[in-house]
């Protein structure tokens, strides 16, 4: 719990980042001021890309706590928190207290989930679900529970669809199935409760459905969701690109797994060769839950790091059934206990190198100044690598298992406590208050044009919002009107205006953005014949050559 609340909740309140966490709450605020809670809206257009639940989520959180980035936040911190404690829960029941504490350790302390965890996204609150939904079936039908949990299964599967899509009743219900049949244990299968859960995951979904406008009502087709994710592989399909594309995750999910991916191919091979046959069908699930969701995923057209954070819990067990094999000795195989070895020496080096390359490939992706990490921090990671390749080398497992987790854990404080704060700093709400800072300095009227950032977008929309002008012809009429203004647009427009001589332009700020997607703060002002002559000289020459540079 204080792992999870340290890494989910703690800087809570930073700044919308990286579009998505803006879209997603200027929908919500123009759903709840304009109280239609169906006919989603964005910018006064509609918005058919998602199912409502998620935002009737931020729409409460709003109403409870007020307009605010933790209040906006919390259905995913809650989500992740939830997630872990289902996967403790797991743990203890599929192995053991150890195991399950292992498990909600990865959760908590995965890079996927660290870095999208907390976010206004939906993958969150749908991983929890998911998680449940397994949860449930496992209860009912491997370990003989109570039947009801067939129901709370499907009803999970439901509210997944119902925050994003189907396939959060596609993909659990997939691996129930396919691990039916390859126990060969139908037991489910002929359980009337089963089917009754079933029937009531369809009618849920149809009745919520039925109240969609019907330009989202395609989430729910099983047809057209599925065209829309696999496509059909006809030859033209199959080109190098699709290709490449099926192994996007495999590659992908050495860094979204950090640190714990380093321990995949070890707990892969303990699971398939599990010598108790009691534990045979756990270890089968097990696998099929993680390489049957990758495989799933591999083959969608869609490629988004937070769709691995499904996979996290499954990851979660299978670490933890590796802590307790290493605890009672099962990993005495010599080629076992060298690829674990291996493993750890490589991550400890991994670990190290970070320390003193991370500022940089940081600095690098987000085009703002990182310093290096503090010291003390430094030292203290620097130390347990060090630690955890001389165990890894010597061959001592247990030691060199247990500081993969206090490493996890300086990974939690890196992430929540140096990156993000910094990050906060150079965040599309810090550049919004300086934006609104020079302008009531300048006493100028201020608009925005061509920004298409929606977390910037957001932001300007606050209240007081800043006017948003959609065409060239409305920042002539305003200069028309006020003959100078300020103007917050992109590089596109920025050049546009650098290079039309009936308009003094000067760059007030630059604003860097991750992507080369930069911002400026211009101030325009209507050119005289004679002021656009003087004008057009050098200074202009400056101001476009910034612009080529960029």
């Amino acid at each position: 719990m204080l792992i999870g609340l340290w890494a989910f909740f703690h800087h809570l309140d930073m700044s919308l980042m990286e579009g998505s966490e803006g879209l997603y709450a200027q929908i919500a605020r123009e759903m709840v001021a304009a109280q239609r809670y169906f006919a989603l809206m964005f910018h006064g257009e509609p918005y058919i890309n998602k199912p409502p639940m998620f935002f009737w989520l931020l729409g409460v959180m709003r109403e409870w706590f007020g307009e605010s980035e933790t209040a906006l936040r919390l259905p995913g911190a809650i989500g992740s928190l939830g997630t872990m404690w289902l996967t403790y829960a797991l743990g203890c029941r599929l192995f053991s207290r150890m195991a399950g504490f292992w498990a909600a350790v990865v959760v908590g302390t995965t890079h996927v989930f660290l870095w999208y965890g907390r976010r206004v996204l939906f993958d969150s609150t749908l991983t929890f679900a998911m998680t449940l939904a397994v949860f449930a079936w496992i209860r009912a039908a491997m370990q003989a529970g109570w039947p009801g949990w067939y129901v709370v299964a499907f009803v999970a599967m439901a509210v997944g669809g119902m925050i994003k899509s189907i396939h959060a009743f596609a993909m659990p219900f997939a691996i129930m199935v396919i691990y039916a049949f390859w126990q060969r244990d139908y037991r489910a299968l002929r359980s009337p409760v089963f089917w009754s859960g079933f029937v009531m995951y369809w009618l849920l979904t149809g009745w919520y459905a039925s109240w969609l406008p019907e330009g989202m009502q395609w989430q729910f087709d099983i047809h057209a969701a599925i065209q829309r994710a696999f496509g059909n592989f006809s030859a033209s399909e199959a080109s190098t690109s699709r290709l490449l594309r099926l192994h996007w995750y495999l590659s992908m999910m050495w860094f979204d797994f950090f640190p714990w991916s380093a321990l995949i191919p070890a707990s892969t091979l303990l699971l398939a060769l599990s010598p108790a046959s009691a534990l045979r069908p756990v270890s089968r699930f097990l696998l099929l839950w993680f390489w049957g969701y990758i495989a799933m995923l591999s083959v969608s057209l869609f490629k988004r790091e937070p769709y691995l954070m499904p996979l996290v819990p499954a990851l979660g067990l299978m670490v933890g059934y590796t802590y307790q094999a290493v605890a009672v000795g099962l990993e005495t195989r010599r080629w076992l206990a060298a690829t674990i070895r291996v493993m750890l020496a490589l991550l400890a080096l991994v670990f190290g190198a970070a320390l003193f390359v991370g500022p940089y490939l940081l600095q690098r992706k987000w085009h703002v100044p990182f310093p290096p990490f503090p010291f003390i921090y430094t030292t203290a990671m620097m130390v347990m690598s060090l630690v955890l390749f001389w165990s890894a080398v010597t061959a001592r497992a247990r030691l060199a298992l247990a500081t993969v987790g206090v490493l996890a854990f300086g990974f939690v404080i890196g992430v929540v406590d140096v990156i993000w704060p910094m990050l906060d700093r150079f965040a599309p709400r810090a550049v919004n208050a300086e934006v609104r800072r020079i302008a009531a300095q300048c006493h100028r009227p201020v608009f925005y044009h061509g920004i298409t950032q929606e977390d910037f977008i957001f932001y300007l929309n606050s209240s007081p919002a800043i006017p948003r002008l959609t065409s060239k012809d409305d920042v002539r009429e305003r200069l028309g009107r006020h003959r100078q203004i300020l103007l917050v647009t992109d590089y596109r427009y920025a050049k546009m205006f650098a290079e039309d001589h009936s308009v003094i332009v000067r760059i007030l700020r630059t604003f860097p953005r991750p992507k080369d997607r930069d911002f400026y703060l211009l101030s325009l002002q209507l050119a005289s014949s004679k002021e656009s002559e003087e004008f057009s000289g050098l200074e202009r020459k400056r101001t476009a050559d910034r612009f080529l540079r960029v």
